[in-house]
């Protein structure tokens, strides 16, 4: 995958996000303190979800995406819980 192309794959996230918040309120922005690694992890699921769905590999960059994106999603939930905890 190119950058370009990987910079058009991760810019349709917020817009795929907002849709998903307004069609199922129960994945919509958590009310938090810490909204933008809420936001953070609603991107990479998204990022994951579509990575896992789409038709291609992406020249061969799909599994290392995926890999990427599910260890980010690990850091930033364990961020997001610890911020949680110790405010």
């Amino acid at each position: 995958m190119t950058r370009r192309e990987l910079a058009a794959l991760l810019g349709t996230l917020p817009v795929l996000s907002a849709a998903r918040a307004l069609a199922d309120p129960q994945h919509g922005p958590h009310d938090d303190d810490h909204p933008r690694l809420s936001r953070a992890i609603d991107n990479l699921e998204d990022a994951i979800n579509y990575l896992e769905h789409a038709r291609h590999n992406f020249g061969g960059h799909r599994d290392a995406a995926l890999r990427s994106c599910r260890e980010a999603l690990r850091h930033l939930r364990r961020a997001h819980e610890y911020r949680e905890r110790h405010g």
